[in-house]
């Protein structure tokens, strides 16, 4: 028992010591004599023990470290692959953006994608997208000119509207007084009627007259 107590006590002081010698390199030297009389009080058993154990930690540290290495590796080889990529997207993007450039500064003067020099134009004169520049301001002058016009438009159709408004008063009025008229025109022909009675009533004493004395 007290020799096992005495084991764990130089093995407490076999770490102390690698973590002194880990810490400190000045001490290596003093401090390795004391490393190697501890091992030596430790027994040869221990030592065994120990370096079994040295050996166990050494295969998993290895076995760790390779492991560490294959992850690296193909994170590397997975990164690589995804720098690729958006490098071949990029270029391609790039390309497409020059080529599209190349095809504007073109437009009315070549078919092609090739930059053409100002003397190689098939078509003299400013390109399409020029004119087509100048006729989106005509355009909006146009445009501009129209909503002048509607704007006017809208003035005299709301003045329109209260003239209509005005003449459908006028026409209920001048309604109103063509009932009226009607209706005195009515009592009109009833004393036309009247005065036509009256006037063949006053001519028959004149018929009698004349059919009694006829001279």
């Amino acid at each position: 028992m007290a020799d096992q107590i005495e084991g764990d006590s130089a093995q407490h002081g076999i770490e102390a010591l690698i973590q002194a010698l880990r810490d400190d390199t000045a001490q290596r030297a003093r401090l390795g004599e004391q490393l190697e009389r501890l091992l030596a009080a430790s027994g040869p058993e221990r030592q065994l023990t120990d370096i079994h154990g040295l050996e166990q930690r050494l295969h998993i540290e290895e076995r760790r470290h390779t492991r560490a290495k294959w992850y690296t590796a193909v994170l590397g080889l997975f990164a690589l692959l995804i720098g690729a990529v958006l490098f071949y997207l990029v270029f391609m993007m790039a390309r497409d953006m020059n080529r599209m450039e190349d095809y504007m500064y073109n437009m009315g003067h070549a078919t092609d994608d090739a930059r053409t020099r100002p003397f190689e134009f098939k078509a003299q004169g400013e390109s399409y997208m020029a004119t087509m520049a100048g006729d989106m301001g005509a355009m909006r002058t146009s445009i501009e000119a129209m909503r002048e016009d509607m704007g006017q438009m809208r003035l005299s159709i709301d003045g329109m509207s209260t003239d209509i408004t005005a003449m459908s008063r006028d026409m209920t009025q001048m309604n109103a007084t063509i009932g009226r008229i009607q209706y005195d025109t009515l009592l009109m022909r009833q004393g036309v009627g009247g005065m036509a009675s009256d006037t063949r009533a006053m001519g028959a004493p004149f018929r009698v007259m004349d059919s009694m004395a006829p001279w």
